[in-house]
């Protein structure tokens, strides 16, 4: 008998006999070889990076179930779309693995991640010294959410808007601001700037040329410019002190003061769009070579937009068909009836009480009463 005590100078003694239970050879995307599978027990369920198959309708590994989605291997597709579809504008919603197995998994079905995603990388950025008002991102999306929250805190405290340096990540400001107060406003620009929206004319952004040079100096210009006047409204509204007046482009006075819910977010809209429109006509002043009518950069803007509210509000609103006018970007009323009803639909979509931007409490109807039989 070997000692139990002195493991080390018995292990090169001791001999095992390996039983191959479950062996697989697969193709890029998880469609098994021909030949290349081997199972002691054929009640084995799992296969390819160790999702579910579902070998009724297809055959032995030609489709994999997920949490999210069925997987087809046969062609690398997924039979729906990807729930995270707005994070990669580039990429097809049907594909598996970011059109890339070599590099990317997708164990669930909602997105592709790094093979040594959860390793490496996060072993990686634990070495990266932070400071309060930065944050990491991969692919342009916060590596770690609560990192993210904590700068947009500090940020908002410090008025730091420099420290979104593109539309992407004023995107994800906005989406958190949305979080923090009530109200839709916050939530309708963090839409008007995601990827199927304005955001696609940040640098480095895939949007099959249907944006000019020109159009994306614009829309890059405008966003940076009237970011800090957003950042400095949140901050006012978190701590109730929005209660200033303003003359709109239509040389109307608007207060903020005692304003709740939808009316909030109308005034805030009426705001942002003064501010946009000035912006728009001193930039068009300093660029007079550039391409500026209204109708090259209406046309490039809706090209880009794939949101489905956005542009059920431009079905409903602005359809030439219907005997209306073309929406006109440079056109200030058009912008802020585009922005009112974007928020609308937001109320719309979830319940939330118009008056105080708050949702609305579910009432059990049956409360008190007897139950039908």
């Amino acid at each position: 008998m070997k000692n139990p005590h002195n493991l080390a100078s018995s292990i090169s003694s001791w001999t095992f006999t390996a039983e191959i239970r479950n062996l697989n050879n697969y193709y890029p995307y998880g469609m098994e070889l021909p030949g290349g599978a081997y199972a002691s027990n054929g009640n084995y369920g799992y296969g390819y990076n160790g999702m579910e198959k579902d070998d009724e309708l297809k055959g032995s590994g030609k489709l994999y179930s997920t949490l999210f989605r069925e997987g087809d291997t046969e062609n690398g597709r997924w039979w729906s779309r990807d729930p995270k579809e707005w994070k990669y504008p580039s990429l097809s919603p049907y594909g598996m693995n970011n059109n890339n197995p070599i590099v990317y998994k997708d164990l669930d079905g909602r997105e592709g991640v790094p093979v040594n995603y959860d390793s490496e990388l996060q072993m990686f950025f634990s070495t990266v010294d932070v400071q309060e008002y930065q944050w990491l991102t991969f692919h342009g999306v916060p590596f770690d959410f609560k990192q993210f929250n904590e700068a947009a805190e500090h940020n908002t405290k410090t008025n730091n808007s420099d420290a979104y340096v593109n539309i992407q990540e004023r995107y994800h400001y906005y989406n958190w601001a949305s979080t923090q107060v009530s109200g839709k406003w916050f939530k309708a620009a963090a839409i008007v700037n995601s990827r199927f929206s304005v955001g696609a004319a940040d640098k480095h952004t895939w949007n099959a040329f249907f944006l000019t040079d020109d159009t994306e100096n614009m829309l890059r210009k405008v966003n940076r410019d009237l970011f800090p006047f957003n950042m400095a409204n949140f901050k006012k509204i978190r701590s109730d002190e929005l209660n200033m007046t303003f003359v709109n482009y239509n040389k109307e006075s608007v207060s903020f003061s005692g304003l709740k819910g939808i009316e909030l977010d109308y005034a805030l809209v009426e705001f942002e769009q003064t501010k946009v429109q000035g912006i728009l006509e001193k930039y068009i002043r300093e660029n007079p070579g550039e391409e500026y009518s209204s109708a090259s950069w209406t046309m490039n803007l809706k090209m880009c937009i794939a949101d489905s509210r956005i542009n059920r509000v431009l079905d409903e609103h602005f359809n030439t068909e219907l005997g209306q006018d073309e929406f006109d970007f440079l056109n200030y009323n058009h912008r802020v009836k585009l922005g009112k009803e974007l928020i609308n639909i937001l109320y719309e979509e979830d319940g939330t009480n118009k008056s105080t931007g708050t949702k609305k409490a579910k009432v059990n109807k049956n409360k008190g009463g007897k139950k039908k039989s």
